[in-house]
């Protein structure tokens, strides 16, 4: 997945003078659009379930998981994970 940030965006537009009605109403339409990519999502009844997601904890720690039937399942012990407060995808893979 590609993106860019609303700074990225402020810089062409300053970069390249593109201050002209038009072109600022374009860009400000794409300011509007700009949200973050892969943010942090509550644990709730939309957290994926028998996947491997990245998992946040109340103290900052972070740990990949998966969320079974039985609970919170950690992907690097046989151990049950208490109370992750947050999730998000996992990144791709590089190529």
């Amino acid at each position: 997945m590609k993106g860019i940030t609303e700074e990225s965006l402020r810089h062409v537009m300053k970069m390249h003078d593109m201050d002209d009605s038009k072109t600022s109403l374009i860009f400000s339409h794409l300011f509007n659009e700009c949200t973050e990519l892969n943010a942090w999502q509550p644990i709730d009844e939309n957290t994926p379930k028998y996947k491997t997601i990245l998992i946040r904890f109340d103290d900052g720690e972070k740990e990949a998981g998966v969320l079974t039937s039985d609970g919170w399942q950690s992907t690097y012990a046989d151990d049950f994970i208490e109370s992750p407060t947050h999730w998000q995808e996992l990144p791709e893979d590089p190529k």
